[in-house]
């Protein structure tokens, strides 16, 4: 008796899928890849959406809250259909990253704010039309004795925007900024 209660003992375990046949496995397989398939673009195509980042990441709530409810800039490109992923275009991979370190913990708070290179703003700005635009009597902040700045040196969107020139220059134009530029929301 205690012999057979020994070898009953050795005997391996048959594994889950070895108790399955081919056609089994395959389906299974199939199923999972299906499943995460559709359910991994169903996850990109509600990213999309800006609502979906700050209902999921807490830490967006901030970015959210100036694209939806403020006198910022990224309401301004709100209220002219520009989605956050018209600008902030990162990789899949980059968004998956994103989303394991949201899940993990793993974030800053707040976040790094991100500077757009003035060719990223002149993909929908007209540059020629906004030195029109701002061709102010005293001077054009857009056509600088600085040289070619870069947009990001006055215009934030999620955060007031300010007037580089008034650290030197105090024009009666930058009375006249919209609500954007050195204001809180």
């Amino acid at each position: 008796m205690a012999t057979e209660q020994i070898t009953k003992e050795k005997k391996p375990k048959k594994r889950f899928f070895k108790k399955l046949s081919k056609k089994q496995v395959i389906f299974i397989l199939l199923f999972a890849l299906l499943f995460f398939g559709i359910g991994g673009m169903a996850l990109v195509k509600a990213s999309d959406n800006p609502a979906f980042c700050s209902t999921f990441c807490h830490n967006m709530e901030p970015m959210y809250n100036s694209y939806k409810h403020s006198n910022l800039l990224a309401n301004a490109h709100a209220k002219a259909d520009v989605v956050c992923h018209d600008c902030h275009q990162d990789s899949l991979s980059t968004k998956a990253q994103e989303g394991i370190k949201y899940v993990k913990g793993d974030y800053e708070t707040p976040m790094k704010t991100r500077k757009f290179s003035k060719e990223m703003c002149l993909k929908c700005h007209d540059y020629d039309k906004v030195i029109a635009k701002t061709n102010f009597e005293e001077s054009n902040p857009h056509k600088s004795h600085n040289g070619q700045l870069e947009c990001n040196k006055c215009h934030k969107l999620h955060e007031p925007s300010t007037v580089y020139c008034s650290e030197c220059h105090d024009f009666e134009w930058m009375d006249k900024l919209p609500a954007a530029f050195n204001s809180e929301e």
